[in-house]
């Protein structure tokens, strides 16, 4: 949840495809830009095999005889995924905006059926204390193959950790949402959003079906299930159980399905962003002149994933996934810390709230919460996963190795910071010089306010009062009452603007004009905004100031009617 909020945050703010292998480059050099895709390649090959293994699960539903199949050596599963991965590469190749309508379709009607196994499954059989029996026992007492023991003692607790590191699977994909963004109309509006709804969603249905399966059956049944889960909850739901357990069967094939697309096109993503910052060679991101479409990279790394289904078990696939995902999300988290000083003016359409000040250094909590947490589910990773361990690490070593040698034949440094230059947010903040008057309505204000200016501006309200043949107490009540209507005004802007405000009182007796006053403000600012009415303009002393500061500072002027006031 802690990346998929930094995600959030990183997508809108620099929205390129590449997700985490961008914000590395940005954030850190090169060589961790290139460790961050490379990892994210990782993930999205093993993707591939992981949800064909998957879909293969709830297929055998249908046919039975997939699990009795073995053909040298490699079981009925293992080649119907193969199969479902050729068949996807196909798709890919032929284009792929027919390959992302292809997954939409099969989405749907999955949110659809898992909303109504969560609703009936609780309505009609869910046993709270079948569920509560369960509680208790904390990992599965039995020495189970691929899991990397530390020592004999204490098998439950190392399973039930085993187990903890497989939980995170629950979150595949949604990086997904950040490789779209180069794609997207308003990333700065959309993206945020759909990450904090599939954070929830995710959450949703995962807590909600793990504790309705626990009060539904005990958990021997569930692990005997484990390639087809949510029929076996389908199943044990009275009145519907029957039918529900065939649509879910289905469904269940398709949205694994999906989810196996999702590993296709995000190979084309990151190989085409990390093509076009040098990370890999042009040989990878070459375009099929007929189809439009990467396929060498399609066909390269598809391939990859269909040799997995032959050679490798759910557990084992998805332990490999855990090692690629979450070396790449330790990297997205501590480019959110860094990249929020680096790019202090970035224009942020929505910023993590929660930060610790040291001196002028912003660290987001979020960012430091992530890294911690995701480093440590990666060190039990490769504690708990020998083949992941085995096959991640040669991965990672073998890409060191070919980018190294790719760079050398560019010429260009291994530890570069190409992306420090090419890299940029999406948009920076500007700073609005606001001049109101005594007696403007703090309503009317921010709502022109908040018509007029985006949330990229943070303002700077002043508001000018004149003071001629004041003493000191007379000026300082005066001004308090001002200060009133300022923060009254700030009360109504802060939710939307970075807002400060502050009063200037001038004795036109003293002070010559209003612009040489407030040059040095003038100056440093990207707007300044004043208010006028249709009975008069903003003036003071004689100056009509809109005229006098268009004149001095072309097209950084802005007057806003307030009306007939």
């Amino acid at each position: 949840m802690f990346t998929g909020l930094a995600y959030a945050e990183l997508a809108s703010t620099y929205p390129y495809a590449g997700g985490a292998q961008v914000y590395s480059m940005r954030a850190l050099n090169d060589l961790w830009g290139f460790v961050a895709g490379w990892a994210l390649l990782f993930d999205y090959t093993v993707d591939i095999a992981l949800f064909a293994l998957a879909s293969a699960g709830y297929m055998s539903f249908f046919f039975p005889q997939l699990l009795s199949i073995n053909f040298l050596g490699v079981s009925g599963l293992s080649l119907f995924a193969f199969f479902v991965v050729l068949f996807l590469i196909i798709i890919n190749i032929l284009g792929i905006k027919e390959s992302s309508s292809f997954n939409i379709a099969l989405v749907i009607p999955d949110v659809v059926l898992e909303g109504a196994v969560l609703a009936l499954g609780f309505a009609l059989a869910f046993n709270f204390n079948n569920f509560l029996s369960q509680i208790y026992q904390i990992g599965n007492p039995a020495l189970l193959p691929d899991v990397g023991y530390i020592n004999s003692s204490n098998i439950n607790l190392q399973n039930f950790v085993y187990a903890l590191t497989l939980a995170m699977m629950s979150y595949v994909g949604i990086e997904s949402i950040a490789q779209a963004a180069e794609e997207t109309r308003r990333p700065d509006r959309w993206i945020p959003r759909a990450t904090k709804f599939s954070i929830l969603a995710v959450a949703v249905f995962a807590i909600g079906l793990s504790i309705l399966a626990n009060g539904l059956m005990g958990w021997n049944e569930l692990v005997a299930e484990m390639n087809k889960p949510l029929v076996a909850i389908a199943s044990r739901i009275p009145l519907v159980g029957k039918i529900l357990s065939i649509i879910t069967a289905f469904t269940g094939f398709i949205i694994t399905l999906a989810s196996a697309n999702t590993g296709v096109i995000g190979v084309s993503r990151v190989v085409f962003s990390m093509g076009r910052f040098k990370l890999l060679p042009e040989w990878f991101y070459h375009v099929n002149r007929k189809f439009r479409t990467p396929t060498r990279t399609i066909v390269t790394f598809g391939m990859l994933g269909a040799l997995m289904c032959l050679f490798q078990g759910l557990e084992q696939t998805a332990g490999m996934y855990a090692f690629g995902a979450l070396l790449s999300y330790i990297l997205v988290n501590i480019s959110l810390v860094k990249l929020r000083n680096i790019d202090r003016d970035a224009y942020r359409s929505w910023a993590i709230p929660g930060s610790i000040r040291v001196g002028e250094r912003e660290y987001p909590i979020v960012g430091i919460a992530g890294t911690i947490t995701t480093s440590i589910m990666w060190i039990l990773i490769i504690i708990f996963h020998p083949s992941a361990r085995l096959s991640g690490t040669a991965w990672i070593l073998f890409g060191v190795l070919l980018y190294t040698l790719y760079r050398k034949k560019i010429k260009m440094p291994i530890m570069g910071a190409l992306g420090k230059g090419n890299i940029l947010p999406g948009g920076y903040n500007f700073d609005a010089l606001i001049l109101v008057r005594e007696g403007d309505p703090p309503d009317l204000v921010a709502e022109k306010i908040a018509e007029s200016l985006d949330s990229r501006f943070r303002l700077n309200i002043l508001m000018i009062i004149e003071v001629p043949r004041m003493d000191a107490e007379e000026v300082r009540k005066y001004r308090e009452e001002c200060r009133k209507d300022l923060k009254l005004l700030e009360s109504k802007l802060k939710r939307r603007f970075e807002v400060r405000y502050d009063i200037i009182a001038i004795d036109p007796l003293k002070e010559r004009c209003v612009v040489e006053n407030l040059r040095e403000e003038f100056d440093k600012s990207d707007v300044i905004v004043l208010f006028s009415t249709r009975r008069r303009r903003f003036g003071l002393m004689g100056e009509a100031l809109p005229e006098v500061l268009s004149e001095r500072y072309p097209g950084k002027v802005m007057v806003v009617t307030l009306g007939e006031i």
